[in-house]
C-alpha cells in the first residue's frame, strides 16, 4: 500500500478511484466492511482502492477537552488498513486550516486533485452533511 499525503500525489493514469473515509480507529470490523466494500468496488470497476484517513483525531482539533482515548497508534492503524489490501492510503493532516473547508469543499477538491471518483463509502460524509450528489456537482 502506498501512502500518500496530498490528493495530486495519486495520480490515477485514468484509472477511477474508489474511496473509503474515516478515522478508522482500531479499525473494528465495521471499518473493515466499509474497506472492504470499497476495495470490492475498486476491483469491479478496474479502480483504485484508497483509504482516506487523518493523522490524529479530529476532536484534537475541535474539542481538544474531549479527546477520546486511541485504540491504535497510527502506524498500527496504517499497518491494519494495509492488510485489508487498499492499494493507496490518503493520510490527511487534520488542522485548523482543514477544518475551514465546508464538506462541500473538501469532496471538491478532493475529486479534482485524484480524477474520477467511482464510489464513496463513508461515514464521514453523512456526518459531515456532503452527500454523493454534491459530488458530482464538482
Amino acid at each position: 500500500m502506498k501512502i500518500i499525503h496530498a490528493a495530486n500525489e495519486l495520480k490515477p493514469a485514468g484509472r477511477k478511484v474508489c474511496l473509503a473515509i474515516g478515522f478508522f480507529d482500531g479499525v473494528h470490523l465495521g471499518h473493515q466492511q466499509i474497506i472492504r466494500q470499497t476495495i470490492t468496488d475498486a476491483r469491479q470497476h478496474d479502480a483504485l482502492a484508497l483509504v482516506l484517513t487523518f493523522d490524529r483525531h479530529p476532536n484534537s482539533v475541535v474539542a481538544p477537552a474531549h479527546v477520546p482515548p486511541l485504540i491504535y497508534s497510527l502506524p498500527q492503524k496504517l499497518r491494519a488498513i494495509e492488510s485489508l489490501g487498499a492499494d493507496m492510503l490518503l493520510l490527511i493532516h487534520f488542522d485548523e486550516k482543514f477544518i475551514r473547508q465546508t464538506g462541500e469543499e473538501f469532496i471538491c477538491q478532493l475529486v479534482r486533485d485524484s480524477g474520477k471518483i467511482q464510489a464513496c463509502a463513508s461515514a464521514w460524509i453523512l456526518y459531515s452533511g456532503t452527500s454523493a450528489a454534491a459530488m458530482s456537482r464538482c
